[in-house]
């Protein structure tokens, strides 16, 4: 052995084995935490259910309960998509499109980790974050109302339940089409404001132009925020008030669903040569 030249020593320590699915994810969700927009987004979640919060421990300290309505808890969880949108946008973007760039993929995949591994990971924790963005403020809400009210609007026992799925279908068009478009995009940026503001003008254009135009509401199915607002009527026996059949909305989510998990599955990112 030439002089100077060591071998690298033996390593006694503890070996991680196991899957790095949840590594991957793990970090995943650390970079969005770390994000200057995401935390902007995550700050004005939590300030929203505050706030929300608040109004509500005001209530009942004045002995009201006007404001625990099943209306009220709906309005919220239908603000908070916005939230949600938002910061699947920006975790999404970046997701897939990032580590092409900057030849993450092939680190990831030069490190025993395999395609399906990498894909797991990121699906997971962009699904995780979205779906908790909304879960989250939706089981404190619910809980403060238990602790604070004595009475409830009927079938309040289901509408967490209601709210959980609410926040997974919500969660699934976002994740899916998100990294659908993160694994097509150029840019990731451009990717992000793709889907938070096509998704808020098609909402805008469909509802307060398209729509009082033509007069025919059906076509508020094409928005998405519309399509999500409809299935209020199953998950909470609440009447949402759009102008078409909830299942109508749910077969347009159910397609665009499709059509991004199928964008990710089709061009996700893969290493140069790699067969498709």
């Amino acid at each position: 052995m030439p002089e100077g030249a060591h071998p690298y020593p033996r390593w006694d320590g503890p070996m991680r084995t196991g899957s790095p699915i949840g590594i991957i994810a793990r970090q995943e969700i650390r970079r969005t935490v770390l994000n200057f927009s995401s935390q902007i987004v995550l700050i004005l979640i939590l300030a929203y259910t505050i706030v929300y919060l608040g109004q509500l421990f005001q209530s009942a300290r004045n002995g009201a309960s006007d404001l625990h309505t099943l209306k009220t808890y709906v309005d919220f969880l239908n603000d908070l998509r916005f939230g949600a949108l938002a910061v699947g946008g920006l975790m999404a973007g970046p997701a897939l499109l990032e580590d092409v760039r900057k030849g993450g993929l092939e680190l990831y995949l030069s490190r025993a980790v395999t395609r399906t591994d990498y894909l797991v990971g990121k699906i997971l924790a962009v699904f995780g974050v979205v779906t908790a963005s909304m879960v989250v403020p939706a089981l404190l809400y619910w809980l403060a109302t238990i602790m604070l009210f004595k009475t409830h609007p009927a079938h309040w026992g289901l509408a967490l339940a209601g709210a959980m799925g609410y926040s997974l279908l919500w969660a699934l068009f976002v994740s899916g089409v998100g990294l659908g478009i993160s694994s097509i995009a150029r840019s990731s940026l451009g990717g992000a404001l793709l889907l938070i503001i096509g998704t808020v003008l098609l909402e805008l254009f469909v509802v307060a132009l398209l729509q009082p135009i033509t007069r025919q509401k059906i076509l508020q199915v094409v928005s998405p925020l519309t399509a999500l607002r409809a299935q209020t009527d199953w998950l909470f026996k609440y009447k949402s008030g759009v102008g078409f059949d909830y299942v109508w909305g749910l077969l347009v989510l159910g397609l665009l669903i499709i059509i991004g998990w199928g964008l990710v599955a089709w061009k996700h990112p893969r290493v140069r040569g790699a067969e498709a």
